[in-house]
């Protein structure tokens, strides 16, 4: 912003969320849309920068098409655990911290990261030891070369799916905290 410094501005953009109590319920879900729409935009266009540099990188390569080979499994995985477990959660999270207090749900959260944390171990596991048998079927147009390489890409995307399984669950502990704009700001570092 023109004429402040960085901490003027946190400091009034703080000043505005402590306003937000003293707003009526209609203003404070504008408040929270324009945050969040504020934040998609900014990942949108971050998004789209990152893929003028991919292309510009890569072009119509082996490389990007082992890439995008590699990234399917953990995706789909991914969309398929974190989309199930943390939007099932998410509900009851939210009535254990108004009716039972904070440190119930803090309890139940502890207890769901175990429980996705294995989950998505186990899956980590399953998918390193189906690859090699996966990726002939999938990638059945590959040269063996070309093949090698997205099983390579493969092994070294997998731990991401580990990571992207918490950080989804997490983003949806934050937006049941009210905690919208952190999550929408954090969407850009997905590959």
């Amino acid at each position: 912003m023109p004429g402040f410094s960085l901490t003027e501005a946190i400091d009034r953009t703080r000043g505005l969320a402590r306003g937000a109590d003293e707003l009526g319920t209609g203003m404070r879900i504008l408040r929270a849309a324009a945050i969040v729409a504020s934040g998609t935009l900014i990942v949108r266009f971050g998004g789209m920068v990152k893929e003028l540099m991919v292309a510009a990188s890569f072009g119509r390569s082996d490389e990007l098409e082992a890439f995008m080979m590699a990234l399917l499994l953990p995706s789909f995985m991914l969309s398929i655990i974190a989309g199930g477990s943390t939007s099932s959660i998410i509900p009851v999270l939210a009535d254990l911290r108004l009716n039972h207090g904070k440190s119930e749900a803090n309890k139940l959260m502890a207890n769901a990261a175990c429980l996705e944390g294995v989950l998505l171990l186990a899956v980590m596991l399953l998918l390193a030891l189906a690859a090699p048998m996966l990726f002939p079927m999938l990638c059945s147009g590959f040269s063996q070369d070309k093949l090698m390489m997205t099983e390579r890409i493969f092994y070294w995307l997998l731990p991401a799916l580990f990571i992207r399984g918490f950080s989804s669950m997490w983003a949806d502990v934050l937006n049941a905290g009210h905690k919208f704009a952190l999550v929408s700001m954090t969407r850009w570092r997905r590959p």
